[in-house]
């Protein structure tokens, strides 16, 4: 676990830039980890060039080849951190931003505030808050993970959903298209897209509908089998809810040119 390893903080630093001020390529014999407080500029690893904004983090890893630089009407004001360890740090992006980093903005506040104290409880404090600093990065980089993860299995079943809008599906086949538990399918549907699965593929359904009434001449009853549903009243029902008006007042409203 990464709140075990053996971090030591080898410099530190809150800098406050300029326009046009830069960093020529370099590289350093420890890990370098940078965050972001105000203004813009960029970072190029590797020959990628990674733009920079409030909330951009940086990582460095020992040895690699990197340098920095402000916009030329802007200036950057970041907090920078070199540390050593013994341990196999897990890997992190060079460039990436967190959806929340307050907690860890926060403790680089703290490195700051105790930089300036006496030199064993200064090393001992620095240390134990880097390692916090390293262990909420990768806490928030895991659940960024985890939601795009789920948002991923989430997406075949609505996809499933949108290309077969002529059928009913039924929750057991959403259940195998996202991999998911029913419980945790429910849930987290609900709150990507606001409404149940059966709700969403009914919507979907009845936009089908209402373009089939639009752009062919069949029969109510003719659309209402393609679309899924045995009973054309059960239909009619449902599409007056969704849309105001029933099937036949609806195209009678909307005549195509």
């Amino acid at each position: 676990m990464i709140e075990n390893f053996p971090v030591s903080l080898a410099y530190f630093v809150r800098r406050e830039t300029w326009p046009g001020w830069k960093i020529e390529p370099r590289t350093i014999p420890n890990h370098e980890l940078v965050l972001v407080l105000t203004g813009r500029g960029e970072a190029r690893i590797k020959g990628r060039i990674h733009p920079l904004g409030t909330g951009s983090f940086l990582y460095f890893r020992p040895g690699l080849l990197h340098d920095m630089k402000t916009d030329d009407s802007d200036c950057l004001v970041f907090y920078a951190v070199h540390f050593d360890t013994d341990s196999a740090l897990p890997e992190l992006p060079h460039c990436f931003r967190l959806q929340n980093s307050r907690r860890i903005v926060e403790l680089f506040r703290s490195i700051d505030a105790v930089h300036g104290r006496g030199i064993y409880l200064r090393r001992w404090q620095e240390n134990l808050l880097l390692q916090s600093i390293l262990l909420e990065i990768h806490l928030e980089l895991h659940r960024a993970a985890a939601h795009n993860y789920t948002e991923l299995r989430l997406r075949r079943a609505i996809a499933c959903i949108h290309d077969n809008p002529t059928r009913h599906i039924s929750v057991d086949e959403l259940l195998r298209q996202s991999g998911m538990g029913k419980s945790a399918f429910f849930q987290a549907f609900r709150q990507l897209t606001g409404t149940s699965p059966a709700r969403y593929a009914d919507r979907v359904r009845l936009e089908h509908a209402r373009g089939l009434l639009l752009g062919t001449d069949w029969s109510v009853e003719q659309v209402a089998s393609c679309c899924g549903y045995e009973d054309p009243f059960y239909f009619s029902r449902c599409f007056r809810k969704e849309f105001g008006l029933s099937p036949r007042k609806y195209r009678q409203a909307n005549p195509v040119e």
